[in-house]
């Protein structure tokens, strides 16, 4: 399991009991990664996603898909850490190609990160955003959103659950893992499922 924590931020057993057989999937990997640094680990990143995609996974890698069930369309859209390659696709690039090919769909964007909501993520239009990142603010206080940000300032904001800005909706999931050396305080993992549900 030590890519997996590598990759999930987490050695628990008992967090990873309810992601077993995706853990199971991830572990088939674990001779060839599980020796690298996180530098090795960034350059061996498309190779790793294909080989995920090999068992089933679907990675968005700065594109989108269109999901239908029962008459009804959802865009689904994934892009990259802000930190990736120079040449990436930009997330308002992103946007513009799903505008472009879909009009004005309901669509979620899946962003890793929690702190670019207000000032980026939020002005792209997409309905839901998805995120994580924030850990759920390291340690909860009551009336705070988290104590420490993962960049180590203090009163983070977007760290946990449910938040609302230009119009659009942000779920971030406090996950399961810590930031580095840290450890939780009043702060549970979570593997969180959102449900949608038309009106």
């Amino acid at each position: 399991m030590s890519l997996f924590t590598k990759l999930f931020g987490t050695s628990s057993q008992r967090e990873l009991k309810s992601i077993y057989p995706i853990a199971d999937k991830v572990d088939a990997l674990e001779e060839e990664y599980k020796t690298l640094t996180d530098a090795q680990l960034q350059a061996k990143t498309p190779e790793l996603k294909e080989r995920l995609e090999t068992h089933g996974a679907r990675v968005l890698d700065n594109e989108f898909v269109t999901l239908e069930r029962n008459g009804d369309t959802v865009v689904l859209a994934g892009i990259d850490d802000p930190n990736g390659y120079a040449d990436q696709k930009t997330p308002e690039q992103v946007a513009a190609e799903v505008y472009a090919a879909q009009g004005a769909p309901f669509w979620i964007l899946l962003a890793h990160r929690n702190n670019a909501f207000a000032e980026r993520y939020s002005l792209l239009g997409a309905d839901l955003v998805l995120s994580g990142h924030g850990h759920g603010g390291i340690i909860r206080l009551p009336f705070t959103d988290g104590l420490l940000s993962v960049e180590r300032t203090f009163f983070p904001s977007y760290t946990a659950g449910f938040y609302e800005e230009n119009g659009s909706a942000l779920f971030v999931t406090r996950g399961l893992g810590n930031s580095g050396p840290m450890f939780r305080l009043f702060n549970r993992p979570e593997v969180a499922v959102v449900t949608l549900r038309s009106s």
